[in-house]
């Protein structure tokens, strides 16, 4: 069957289904909630406009509604709800939201904010106690907020953490109230689960090492911003990243700075090159400044030598050596 406007034929019905010629648009027009029903297979679908918005949906719990682009598939809602970018069957973990593919562009999710201002675009991991959509029941401490989670496929499957990030709340949270902590943990060689080996605490206080989970600063002092922690001996290593060392050269500094004013250098420890080095000849000097009263600089007071002496250098006078110290005297 045929049916003409104008003598120009717009939907014609045969043993195939209904095609519709001359125009790109339908229309459905109904004073109540309006709806275009599917039948295929032994299976219905629709599209439904009603006061709440558009709706797509079909009536099998066994189905998948699936979006596609020339023909082949591109986003599919699996029959448990899951959005599936990339993929047509869920991975192992069951989560609700997944993307999945072979390069960088299918692999790769961007965030983009276009405004004329200072802000950037962001991603909200929140936690809440309650029980149901919607609610803010209130966190405790020590609850985990949020986490990042890095895996890789180890031939078996994708399920094992190499790294994570996680956030926790700690401390007693309340209105517009959150102590937090950030917690990095990576996984060691042989092991299937990540151990801390990183935290930033709510006071500021970082930790790293073994001991991490544990603020061992003396009567959990405050003041003790790092905190460095190990099984045996906790080392501190400052490495110059440099090939062509030469006299001179500062191969590592520990400065101590006061805010009064400045910030201002008040100390400074260092390691300083002596002479070239080599991979066999790394003469060095350890340095010890401070600033004197009424003075803003800094300057050396004394250097244990690469030889051993002792240089005390407060300015003035000449230079002898007494018992291996080499001091300057009035």
């Amino acid at each position: 069957v045929d049916h003409y406007h104008n003598g120009i034929k717009k939907m014609e019905t045969s043993g195939n289904g209904i095609t519709i010629q001359g125009g790109s648009n339908v229309s459905m027009d109904a004073n109540s909630a309006g709806q275009l029903s599917l039948i295929g297979d032994g299976y219905t679908g629709a599209i439904a406009l009603n006061a709440t918005g558009m709706h797509i949906y079909h009536n099998s719990d066994s189905r998948n509604l699936i979006f596609g682009i020339n023909e082949s598939e591109v986003i599919r809602i699996d029959t448990a709800g899951r959005l599936l970018i990339g993929a047509s069957s869920s991975r192992d973990n069951d989560v609700y939201l997944q993307l999945e593919g072979v390069g960088y562009q299918s692999a790769t999710m961007q965030i983009t904010r276009n405004s004329n201002n200072a802000d950037g675009g962001g991603i909200y991991i929140a936690k809440t106690r309650g029980t149901a959509d919607g609610q803010s029941t209130i966190v405790q401490d020590d609850d985990e907020l949020g986490y990042i989670n890095f895996r890789g496929a180890d031939g078996t499957d994708a399920n094992t953490n190499a790294a994570s990030i996680r956030a926790f709340c700690d401390g007693t949270p309340g209105s517009n109230d959150m102590p937090g902590r950030l917690v990095f943990s990576t996984t060691a060689d042989g092991a299937s689960s990540s151990t801390e080996r990183l935290r930033i605490a709510s006071n500021g206080q970082v930790r790293i090492g073994d001991g991490a989970a544990s603020d061992y600063s003396i009567s959990n002092d405050v003041n003790a911003v790092l905190q460095l922690t190990a099984a045996s001996t906790p080392k501190l290593v400052l490495i110059r990243n440099d090939t062509s060392i030469s006299n001179g050269d500062h191969l590592g500094i520990i400065d101590f700075h006061s805010r009064d004013g400045g910030p201002v250098r008040c100390a400074r420890i260092a390691a300083v090159a002596s002479g070239s080095h080599s991979s066999s000849d790394n003469p060095t000097d350890i340095v010890f400044r401070n600033c004197p009263d009424n003075s803003s600089s800094d300057v050396e007071r004394f250097r244990i030598r690469d030889n051993g002496l002792v240089q005390f250098d407060s300015g003035f006078g000449s230079v002898q050596n007494v018992y291996g110290v080499r001091a300057w005297v009035k």
